[in-house]
């Protein structure tokens, strides 16, 4: 069976983010609504709208990413579409595998705690990993389609807050 690794490029971003200066102060959490996503999230600051491809088994890959930054919490939600032909017939399963592989190299970090979860009737996994650099993530990765779609939240392990994290991941809603 040939395994996709999918980018961590997500993750990657994220550490980055909430290890290093601080962002902005959050306000009252509003509703943000990417349009070529088809997905909304709430969150307390606007977003950094960021594009990375990267090369992956089936050909390259476009990953877009809205990074939203208060203090030293990091959220961050993000698609990518998968639609060469190389990958099709890929079942789910082995596109969540290849996110979980993806996203702990890209930390370097440590798998806590892995659950199969589903959106809708989309499946779809969600991951506790403790990264290299000191942090706490937790993401949530589904598929639709040939679309992936994460959710992530994270924070260096002391500033680390699970409500808020697990408030972010909830709020995440397809909007089509």
């Amino acid at each position: 069976m040939r395994l996709i690794a999918l980018s961590g490029t997500a993750a990657g971003v994220l550490m980055t983010v909430c290890c290093s200066i601080p962002g902005r102060t959050a306000g009252p959490p509003t509703v943000f609504r990417s349009a070529s996503g088809q997905f909304s999230v709430q969150a307390s600051t606007t977003p950094t709208e960021q594009h990375y491809t990267v090369p992956n088994g089936s050909g390259k890959v476009t990953t877009h990413l809205f990074v939203f930054q208060s203090g030293r919490q990091s959220r961050v939600a993000s698609f990518s579409d998968y639609i060469t032909s190389s990958n099709k017939g890929i079942r789910p399963e082995v596109m969540l595998d290849g996110f979980r592989a993806g996203v702990v190299t890209s930390t370097r970090g440590k798998l806590l705690q892995e659950k199969k979860i589903a959106y809708r009737t989309y499946p779809g996994r969600e991951l506790r990993i403790e990264t290299g650099q000191g942090g706490l993530m937790v993401l949530r990765g589904y598929v639709v389609g040939r679309r992936m779609y994460s959710v992530l939240g994270g924070a260096m392990k002391r500033e680390f807050s699970e409500r808020e994290v697990a408030s972010f991941l909830d709020s995440f809603t397809l909007t089509k």
